[in-house]
């Protein structure tokens, strides 16, 4: 039997052996070295856990010739031979994207507000008129990006991949119409229809990235918006009409993204 005091004698010996065991660098002064798979699973697991933080600018074209013709069979009942000065032009759209990365891949959110319009006016010494129709819309949305190639050769910043992006859309239209005859006391007529619709849309894109930085690149892209199109419906004397409106059109976007 080994008695207690030989036990207590013991037990500092152990203690040391076993914390040498454990961390062998400090108990024999070597530097410990991970081993390749232990350093490609250290690596794989550091890289899902990188944030990235972009914020973007682009130009997109948009499907609104249901509204123009909305527009001009307005006009045509008032009765204003009103010239045409703007027509649901292509226009700027904004958004931020935030994304976490998983391998050579990127999963996030993104938000996007974008805007386009018309305008009919006359104006002379007697009077003036105009019509407005204001389109704007506010996506939010899920995006999964993934780098698929290096692109020239492997030692050069340019990267590409491709993008996959769906959500929700909210449109706001603004009908304004607007008259004045000056010669009359009650000759104004001020005439305003906001329509609200929600849609889903999806988007689907190919990008390229040049690096700036370790943590710092930017990224131009190009896609589709899709969605389904919205329908105003008109009744008159003459019949039922469906006016067909959407964002359906390109997108290019040119984003600065930042790894938090």
């Amino acid at each position: 039997m080994i008695s207690n005091k030989t036990i207590k004698n013991l037990l500092p010996i152990v203690i040391i052996i076993a914390v040498v065991q454990l961390f062998p660098f400090w108990g024999f002064g070597q530097k410990y070295r991970l081993s390749k798979q232990e350093f490609k699973r250290w690596e794989k697991y550091t890289l899902k856990n990188d944030v990235y933080i972009s914020a973007y600018f682009g130009h997109g074209s948009y499907s609104m010739s249901g509204l123009s013709n909305l527009q001009a069979d307005i006009i045509k009942g008032i009765g204003v031979d009103a010239h045409r000065n703007s027509n649901f032009p292509p226009y700027w759209l904004y958004g931020l994207t935030l994304a976490q990365k998983y391998d050579n891949a990127r999963f996030g959110f993104v938000a996007e507000s974008m805007s386009t319009g018309a305008r009919y006016s006359l104006a002379d010494y007697s009077g003036q008129f105009y019509s407005d129709i204001i389109c704007r819309g506010v996506k939010l949305g899920v995006f999964l990006e993934k780098d698929t190639r290096q692109l020239f050769s492997s030692t050069t910043r340019f990267k590409g991949g491709f993008r996959l992006e769906a959500g929700g859309l909210y449109n706001n239209i603004y009908l304004h119409n607007y008259a004045v005859v000056y010669d009359l006391a009650s000759g104004t007529m001020n005439e305003e229809v906001v329509i609200e619709v929600p849609k889903l849309y999806i988007e689907p894109a190919l990008y390229a990235t040049y690096t700036l930085s370790k943590h710092t690149y930017l990224q131009l892209s190009v896609g589709l918006m899709l969605n389904v199109p919205s329908e105003i419906n008109s009744y008159s004397e003459t019949g039922h009409v469906d006016y067909k409106f959407s964002w359906n059109g390109y997108r290019l976007r040119l984003a600065f993204v930042q790894q938090l």
